[in-house]
């Protein structure tokens, strides 16, 4: 089995004029996270003799975040007209997560006491079908 390092991640948005994905520069992007709900629902009853049991069929769900290092080029916008199409690659553009993203919100860390770049973190969620490949 073939280890994959996170530095071979890499993030790819498109279609991203007019809105938050304009702020995005995705050749700064330090990291990124994704939380891919399955939907199971809990169908647990009565005659289940004491053990859970689920069914997977409820609404699947991918949230996550994005963070990247400031550009002072570009800036920062919540307008959301035409949401990205963001691909979450892990290795290589083969083994990725991708679909059509709303921004919920962002957060900045500046810190005046050292010299550290300032981070800004995108929260997402993809809405209407995401592809896991």
């Amino acid at each position: 089995m073939a280890k994959i390092l996170g530095n071979g991640g890499s993030v790819v948005a498109t279609g991203t004029s007019g809105n938050w994905g304009a702020g995005l520069v995705v050749g700064s992007i330090k990291s990124w996270s994704l939380d891919n709900d399955m939907g199971r629902k809990d169908v647990t009853s009565f005659g289940s003799g004491g053990f859970s049991e689920f069914l997977g069929t409820g609404n699947k769900t991918g949230t996550g975040t994005l963070t990247m290092i400031a550009d002072g080029t570009t800036a920062l916008s919540l307008v959301t007209t035409t949401n990205p199409t963001l691909d979450l690659n892990l290795i290589s553009t083969s083994r990725k997560f991708a679909g059509t993203a709303v921004c919920g919100n962002f957060s900045l860390n500046v810190d005046g006491q050292t010299s550290d770049p300032i981070e800004v973190t995108f929260d997402f969620a993809f809405t209407g079908t995401y592809t896991v490949a």
